[in-house]
């Protein structure tokens, strides 16, 4: 059904472009997907396919979590259709009254998601249903979701997805099925928060992914690459953060650290915070992670992921 939805949304989109100049415009169902922007089509076929509602705003630049995705995956694959919830959940942070139990469920049971490993591959019984999710994972899973076949010839069209990243093959996959074409700047940005705008996109080709052709022309990519912030932000460790070896083994509710952020010149604006976990034990150990700004908590609870050790913090916006 969605293939011939697709080549129906062309052809249809060919004719209002050709009748433009006599004064037709194309329909716009989003405030902020205007007519000319890259996602337009993608972000309509899936209103089209009843992916997502019609509303107000699309939000094409924000990020997602993992349960938002799952919804919007599960719902692409009418995966609720013969869907049973199981009597017990499968992980311990998607309790049953959750407003995304049945989508993470569904998810399992059509093998398109397993939750987070540990650094020895085992299962931790975790899924993040609050975390961000990256443009790697996001590939993942989108990847398993379609059953698109497995095309690692040729090889990584990107500097930045290396043979034996966990990642390299849904990667290399999505590229040469013509389902994601990358940054302008040659790049993919594997750690990138994706953004609604990016999985619109990536959800509609994964449907029907298309072999590449050897010298055929790019997409029209997946938007700009983050760019480097171009303010001067000084961070040091402050006063108050304790030694590590005085951590307790076990515990909830420890401040791991404190960070003082001083802009040495112009205002700096933190949007993205990355946290990476070294050393030894496994990446489970670490869950419900927040940031607070004194007393203030400015996020949702993260876990940090066993494949990349991180976790990103993408909504805790601050000017300083």
């Amino acid at each position: 059904m969605f293939k011939t939805l697709k080549r129906a949304l062309a052809t249809a989109t060919t004719a209002a472009l050709l009748a433009t100049n006599a004064g037709v415009a194309l329909a716009q169902t989003f405030k902020d997907v205007s007519t000319d922007a890259w996602y337009y089509d993608y972000v309509e076929q899936l209103v089209d396919d009843g992916v997502v509602d019609a509303g107000n705003n699309f939000r094409p630049n924000d990020s997602l979590n993992r349960a938002e995705m799952a919804k919007l995956v599960v719902t692409a694959v009418d995966g609720l259709a013969d869907y049973e919830a199981p009597a017990t959940p499968t992980f311990d942070d998607v309790p049953a009254n959750a407003w995304y139990y049945d989508y993470v469920e569904a998810a399992v049971q059509l093998g398109i998601v397993a939750g987070y490993t540990d650094a020895r591959g085992n299962l931790t019984g975790k899924f993040g249903p609050s975390d961000t999710l990256n443009r790697a994972a996001a590939t993942k899973i989108l990847v398993n979701a379609f059953s698109v076949e497995t095309t690692l010839s040729p090889a990584s069209a990107f500097s930045d997805v290396k043979s034996g990243a966990w990642f390299y093959d849904y990667v290399v996959t999505a590229y040469n099925q013509s389902i994601l074409d990358g940054y302008a700047n040659g790049m993919f940005g594997p750690a990138d928060v994706v953004t609604r705008a990016q999985v619109a996109k990536l959800m509609v080709n994964a449907q029907d992914p298309m072999e590449r052709e050897a010298g055929e022309g790019e997409g029209e990519g997946e938007g700009v690459s983050p760019a480097p912030a171009s303010g001067a932000l000084e961070v040091s460790l402050n006063d108050s953060t304790a030694a590590s070896s005085t951590l307790p083994i076990s515990a909830s509710s420890v401040k791991l650290a404190s960070f003082d952020f001083t802009a040495a010149d112009d205002d700096v604006s933190i949007s993205n915070i990355v946290v990476t976990r070294g050393g030894v034990g496994r990446a489970g150990d670490w869950n419900a992670l927040y940031l607070y700004e004194g007393a203030k908590r400015l996020t949702t609870g993260r876990s940090i992921n066993a494949d990349t050790n991180t976790t990103t913090f993408a909504d805790a916006k601050r000017s300083t």
